[in-house]
């Protein structure tokens, strides 16, 4: 081989070796982007695991707060979810305890029959005993008043049918409830001044419509903020906020001093006057109960107690029930209440002592007959007596 042969072969070696070191530099510069793009990818995965935990606690925290509140609104009561419970136990059947329209008398449950096999192919509506169960009860809606409004758009029916291509056949009736909220208004009352004799003296006809004197409150506004107070267990501060989301910012100081002053005035004689009349009741009954009391005049945390006086059962007329706040139990309260009888009553209660000692101290004869509840205390009393003796 030449000289010239061998550079040349020479030359082509150094090209490739050339071309070769541009490629390793090449493939050295991609390796480092590609670390580069993977150090990356990895921290942005750690990055979203991270995140993706945090969103899922912040997901089941959402979920039960919303699990909560639709228990709260929709969820079933503590007595029948028990009852779902200890009836799934006992691989039993039951109604659906969240059926508003449910028959309370359909909702026993039914045992499945499970190794009978008689009763395979039968109806699953049947139980064991072959009684088939109740449906669901029709809500009635017979006491409500009701109006009828009638639905119709006469254009729509002429663009779909032809004008004059239908008619009428019948309606279908859809009952919906309707509710309106109480409405609260001002009513203005004038009464007349009245000019009269040589003089023209003037007389204002005087209104005797007023609950309270050059008050606003009327009749019908107190017994809305009593029956809520008291029946429907509202206080009077979101009763003060439900009344400004109508534009009656009526304060909670100004309702609790109308109901203070109802109650002295215009219950109390009602009050008194039942007493009165439980006084000349033949049979009664009487019971008391302990009862705190917030800022009574005692020290704090002492308990005060509500005595109940009501006529029985086996008078006719009305039912009467007094209910009197003592500070004791003792039988100074029942000597009190019936001071002055004069005629023979029948006192039904339980067995606590300051019944007959009362029936000893009365102005008239009192008979105390104790409910068939606490008749055996005294057989048990006089027997334990007998065995001492």
């Amino acid at each position: 081989m030449e000289r010239s042969d061998l550079i040349n072969a020479a030359m082509d070696l150094y090209d490739e070796a050339e071309s070769a070191g541009i490629k390793l530099m090449e493939l050295r510069r991609t390796d480092k982007e590609m670390m580069r793009l993977y150090q990356e990818t990895k921290e942005s995965l750690a990055a979203a695991i991270a995140e993706n935990k945090e969103l899922h606690k912040q997901l089941v925290h959402v979920t039960n707060i919303h699990t909560l509140q639709a228990r709260e609104l929709f969820g079933r009561s503590t007595e029948k979810t028990s009852d779902l419970v200890s009836a799934i136990s006992r691989n039993t059947i039951v109604m659906d305890p969240i059926d508003e329209d449910a028959d309370p008398a359909a909702e026993e449950p039914v045992e499945k029959n499970r190794t009978d096999p008689s009763a395979l192919g039968k109806s699953s509506r049947k139980g064991h005993s072959g009684t088939k169960l109740k449906g669901k009860k029709k809500l009635d809606l017979s006491l409500l008043p009701s109006t009828d409004v009638y639905e119709y758009d006469i254009h729509e029916l002429d663009g779909r049918f032809g004008e004059g291509n239908w008619f009428f056949a019948f309606w279908r009736c859809h009952p919906v409830v309707e509710v309106i909220k109480r409405t609260t208004y001002v009513k203005n009352v004038y009464t007349p001044v009245v000019s009269f004799g040589s003089f023209n003296s003037l007389y204002t006809v005087p209104y005797d419509g007023a609950v309270f004197q050059k008050s606003i409150v009327s009749s019908s506004l107190l017994a809305t903020i009593m029956t809520d107070k008291y029946g429907m267990y509202l206080p009077t501060y979101r009763q003060e906020n439900d009344t400004d989301r109508f534009g009656f910012p009526l304060s909670r100081t100004t309702m609790s001093n109308w109901m203070i002053k109802a109650a002295k005035e215009l219950i109390s004689p009602v009050y008194r006057h039942a007493c009165g009349l439980l006084k000349g009741v033949t049979y009664q009954q009487c019971d008391e109960t302990p009862y705190l009391v917030i800022n009574d005049g005692r020290s704090a945390g002492r308990k005060s107690y509500i005595w109940a006086h009501r006529n029985s059962e086996l008078l006719e007329g009305p039912t009467i029930i007094a209910y009197c706040i003592e500070e004791t139990r003792a039988a100074d309260h029942l000597c009190n209440f019936f001071e002055g009888i004069t005629d023979k009553i029948y006192l039904a209660c339980d067995a606590y002592g300051a019944y007959p000692a009362f029936a000893d101290n009365a102005s008239a004869e009192v008979v105390i007959t104790g409910c068939l509840m606490h008749y055996p205390r005294n057989i048990v009393i006089q027997e334990y007596y007998i065995n001492i003796a």
